[in-house]
């Protein structure tokens, strides 16, 4: 399994009404992802999952979707 060597700190934004941060991961191997947090509350969004590019608005709502209470 790799390792990470760099994590980048892009920009905040508020996607469905949620600020999120966003967070770039580049391993040893040269592979990046990315991950998203829930500004508020800390909650990792891609916890079970990364993204492997940039996540789109509609990308991050989907997360957000899926853990709103029903």
């Amino acid at each position: 399994m790799g390792h990470i060597i760099t994590e980048i700190e892009h920009h905040t934004r508020v996607v469905a009404g949620v600020p999120v941060a966003i967070r770039e991961l580049v391993w040893d191997d040269l592979g990046r992802s990315f991950e998203v947090h829930r500004v508020d509350t800390g909650e990792d969004l891609t916890e079970d999952e990364c993204f492997d590019t940039m996540p789109t608005d509609d990308q991050i709502a989907d997360r957000l979707a899926d853990r709103r209470p029903d």
